[in-house]
C-alpha cells in the first residue's frame, strides 16, 4: 500500500481557493455547506433592495367635497418576482379611519386593511418594473404616518428594504418656504361661487425663523 505524504503547498492552494471564492463580487460562500467532498461550494447571489421612486416624506394633501387622495406611488431598485411589498399603517388601530386603494387611472378599487393595519401587495399586484401604485383616502383633517416594507416573498419573513412616510390631510393647503434668514408659511384657499365661478387665495405672513 502506497502510503500518503502531507503536502503543506497543497493545503495552502486548498486555503487560498476558499478565500478566493468569498471575495467574488455578488457571490459569498457558505462555509458550513463547504465540503471538498461535495465539489464546488454553494453560491449565493446577493439581493440589494432600494428604493428608486417614492412620495416625499411628508405629503400635504387637500380634501375636496367629499375625501382627498394622496398617491402612493412607489418604485423599487433590484426588483425580482416573487417579492411582496406591504403598506403599513404605523398605528394600526387606524383612528383616523383611512382607507387604502389601488389606482387604476379612471377609478380606485377599495383594499381591506388587515388586522394589523396593512396590505400586502404581491406579484400579481405589482408592475414587472417593480411598482406598486396605490391611493390613501380620508374625508377628515389628520395626520399619519406609514411605512412601505419590501420582503423577499409573500410570508413576509424576511425584510429587505424599508421606508416611512408621512401624510397630513386638510382642507386648507399649507405651503412652507424657508429661505436662510425667514421662513414664510402660508395658506391656500379655494372656494366655489354659486354660479359654478371659483375663487383663490393666498395668505402669507413672516415667520421668524428658529
Amino acid at each position: 500500500m502506497k502510503q500518503f505524504t502531507f503536502k503543506p503547498w497543497l493545503m495552502a492552494l486548498f486555503i487560498a481557493a476558499i478565500c478566493l471564492c468569498t471575495v467574488l463580487p455578488g457571490l459569498h460562500v457558505r462555509a458550513s455547506e463547504f465540503s471538498p467532498n461535495l465539489g464546488e461550494p454553494y453560491l449565493e447571489e446577493e439581493t440589494n433592495v432600494s428604493f428608486a421612486q417614492q412620495p416625499d416624506s411628508v405629503q400635504y394633501v387637500p380634501i375636496n367635497d367629499e375625501a382627498g387622495n394622496a398617491r402612493l406611488w412607489f418604485q423599487l431598485n433590484g426588483y425580482q418576482e416573487g417579492m411582496a411589498i406591504r403598506i403599513q399603517l404605523t398605528d394600526p388601530t387606524n383612528p383616523n379611519q383611512v382607507k387604502l386603494g389601488k389606482d387604476y387611472g379612471n377609478q380606485i378599487l377599495p383594499l381591506d386593511l388587515d388586522e394589523q393595519g396593512g396590505y400586502t401587495f404581491t406579484t400579481e399586484m405589482i408592475y414587472s418594473m417593480g411598482a406598486i401604485d396605490a391611493v390613501f383616502s380620508c374625508s377628515e383633517d389628520c395626520q399619519f404616518a406609514y411605512s412601505v416594507q419590501v420582503y423577499a416573498d409573500e410570508t413576509c419573513s424576511n425584510l429587505l428594504a424599508e421606508t416611512t412616510r408621512t401624510i397630513v390631510f386638510h382642507r386648507e393647503m399649507i405651503f412652507n418656504y424657508e429661505p436662510v434668514t425667514k421662513r414664510y408659511e402660508g395658506i391656500y384657499n379655494y372656494q366655489e361661487g354659486k354660479h359654478g365661478e371659483s375663487y383663490a387665495s393666498f395668505g402669507i405672513h413672516n415667520v421668524p425663523s428658529n
